[in-house]
């Protein structure tokens, strides 16, 4: 009987500790799952930080964009411009060289 007593008493202990340790691990499962909480919500706030950061260069880069385009604008006209002005100053000059060889 005493045997029976200590075996019982030894597994209420085991039980008991068991039961401490589910606990202590549900406890643990709980802080884990808190701190997976809080680094999920850290990079999503991190995520949309980049994304605004990242948009705002992307702004930055579309308005390069747009300058380049019109000073390449301006300067395919200007040198235009130029080609017929050329153009003007060449018929000019052959036109003067005519006039002379005529006049010689």
């Amino acid at each position: 009987i005493a045997s029976l007593k200590g075996e019982i008493e030894s597994l209420r202990a085991s039980a008991e500790a068991a039961a401490t340790d589910a606990a202590e691990g549900e406890n643990a499962n709980g802080e884990i799952a808190q701190r997976r909480d809080a680094e999920i919500a850290a990079l999503k706030k991190e995520n949309l930080s980049l994304k605004i950061k990242f948009k705002g260069h992307i702004d930055k880069v579309n308005a390069f964009k747009q300058k380049v385009a019109a000073e390449i604008k301006t300067t395919q006209e200007e040198s235009a411009r130029n080609a017929v002005a050329a153009e003007e100053a060449r018929r000019a000059l052959e036109y003067a060289r005519s006039k002379a060889n005529d006049a010689s």
